[in-house]
């Protein structure tokens, strides 16, 4: 055969693989070692313990995104001149390519996956932008501990159910589990003639181990929580710590699950603690300082906090319904209803799907200095049809005790405050400040 007819049947059959690599000009050396790269973090995130073994090789992450441009360009180029001059389907280079795109496909669907796993992810991030976050998220370093100076808000105990809700069911349960061992031994020492020793050890197989599985479940749920003004911090029992900062929960991160007592908060990382004995009080605290963050100035206490007291509003053939009195030296004020929620939105701007009363919106801002306290208010008294009546404007006559009723009048309406007897004398205080006013014993 002559050298035109080889060539001629050369060019029918496409080029070599030989031909191909030296095309590419070391770009098959790329996609063969970007393969290999691929491979090596699809079984690290794969494995069970891919975190673990992810923070054990710290070049895995940062050589893959080193190479990463490189990389895609000669994916790229070769996709291209593979199209343009028909490459055959079982070139080594055209395999590499195919294996080396579908290592990516996997590999973007496993850190999609790992990532919702720990952190909320509102949409699909881009190969690079997901590793690289998803490391970050598995080396970050949680402090267990509270630093100086961290206010602690709330702090708890998960409440599992198989310690707490099932307390009755415990003293059978452990019943069964002695019942179930005296019978294993006296298996053991009675019938292994006949059974075989080998035979009795399955027993604990389907007996002991299921116990034993059931314990350590309900002992995994388990956990202790602290809620400061600037993070949560939640510490299980088994498993490493997780600490969400309060500024990077968005709106709607926080849910409250009443049916299992479950908070799941969805900020920096998404965290689930479920069977809290207060898991209400912590989604709306969450909630409160998500939403309203006290400033620096305000963690020392300060002298003379308002007076927040539930009252009623009633005028003549006309009723505005209950709500909380604000009583300050300054003067008295009333916010009708009973709605947290409501007097959030009215504050932020903001909705909220939690069961917020008024006067724990309240009693977090009593925390706020006293001009700022007075702005909040002021505002939700305008907001939610309130009102505000200045000690400056009042006279004795609009001020009067009954029992433990304060009744202040004003323009043909009364505002009805309940006063408990532990707090008359405080709020006799208050009122000496307007002028003078009738004492608690006046009206009895």
């Amino acid at each position: 055969m002559t050298e035109r007819s080889r060539t001629r049947i050369a060019a029918r059959e496409g080029p070599s693989p030989e031909d191909v690599r030296r095309r590419l000009e070391g770009g098959a050396e790329v996609l063969d070692a970007a393969r290999a790269r691929h491979a090596a973090l699809e079984v690290v995130l794969r494995s069970r313990r891919w975190m673990r073994r992810l923070r054990a090789s710290p070049e895995l992450v940062p050589e893959w995104r080193k190479h990463e441009p490189v990389v895609a360009e000669a994916l790229e180029r070769a996709k291209r001149r593979a199209l343009a001059e028909d490459w055959p389907e079982d070139t080594p280079v055209r395999r590499t390519l195919r294996e080396l795109e579908e290592c990516r496909t996997r590999l973007e669907a496993l850190v999609r996956r790992r990532l919702k796993a720990l952190a909320p992810v509102p949409e699909a991030p881009s190969l690079e932008a997901g590793l690289a976050r998803l490391d970050a998220l598995a080396r970050r370093k949680v402090s267990r501990t509270l630093a100086p100076g961290e206010v602690v808000v709330l702090k708890g105990w998960q409440n599992g159910r198989a310690f707490s809700r099932d307390s009755d069911s415990r003293p059978w349960m452990l019943l069964l589990f002695l019942l179930a061992y005296l019978l294993y031994l006296f298996l053991m020492f009675q019938l292994s003639h006949v059974l075989g020793k080998w035979a009795l050890l399955g027993i604990p197989a389907f007996v002991f181990l299921p116990m034993l599985w059931g314990a350590l479940r309900s002992l995994s749920r388990l956990g202790r929580f602290w809620l400061t003004r600037e993070r949560l911090l939640w510490k299980p029992v088994l498993g490493a710590a997780e600490s969400v900062p309060l500024s990077s929960i968005p709106p709607g991160g926080v849910h409250l699950e009443l049916a299992t007592d479950s908070v799941r908060v969805d900020g920096e990382v998404r965290v689930h603690m479920p069977e809290l004995s207060n898991a209400t009080h912590l989604a709306v605290l969450l909630e409160l300082h998500r939403q309203l963050p006290l400033p620096g100035a305000a963690r020392a206490a300060r002298p003379g906090p308002p007076l927040i007291l539930p009252g009623s509003l009633q005028g003549t053939g006309q009723s505005w319904g209950s709500g909380q009195a604000i009583l300050r030296p300054e003067g008295i004020a009333f916010i009708p209803g009973s709605s947290g929620a409501a007097a959030l939105q009215a504050l932020t701007g903001q909705r909220v799907d939690l069961p917020v009363k008024l006067e724990q919106v309240l009693e977090h801002l009593r925390a706020l200095p006293e001009a700022e306290f007075d702005a909040r208010v002021a505002r939700l008294v305008g907001a939610l049809d309130g009102v505000h009546w200045p000690a400056t404007e009042a006279s004795p006559r609009d001020v009067r005790w009954d029992w433990e009723k304060l009744h202040v009048t004003r323009d043909g309406r009364s505002l009805v405050v309940s006063v408990d007897l532990s707090l008359q004398t405080t709020v006799e205080r208050v009122l000496r400040a307007w002028g003078r006013f009738p004492g608690a014993g006046t009206g009895h």
